[in-house]
């Protein structure tokens, strides 16, 4: 199964116990199967999901906050469709081209 895949990996990455992480692939196989077995109750389990996810990142050294927000701020006479951006090294100012 996908998620116990995903589970395992997440719970190696977090050094969590195997306890601590067969609980979680349990709690997520559970909300898998309720989810794919009623429809109508989708606002119960996006809940679920949530105190899932809140309660795991509670349990993680590290959590994602925010995102980097670079502006890149040119003259009108460079053609921004062939400026190359990467989200690791930002812009590449050699593809900063003339129209």
């Amino acid at each position: 199964m996908r998620t116990s895949l995903i589970t395992s990996a997440v719970a190696a990455a977090l050094a969590l116990s195997p306890a601590a992480a067969l609980a979680l692939r349990e709690e997520i196989a559970r909300l898998h199967t309720e989810l794919t077995a009623a429809a109508d109750s989708q606002k119960k389990i996006e809940a679920e999901y949530a105190a899932l996810d809140k309660e795991f990142m509670q349990l993680a050294p590290w959590a994602p906050y925010g995102t980097g927000t670079v502006p890149t701020f040119v003259s009108s006479a460079i053609d921004l469709d062939e400026v190359i951006y990467n989200p690791t090294f930002n812009q590449d100012l050699t593809s900063f081209r003339f129209k």
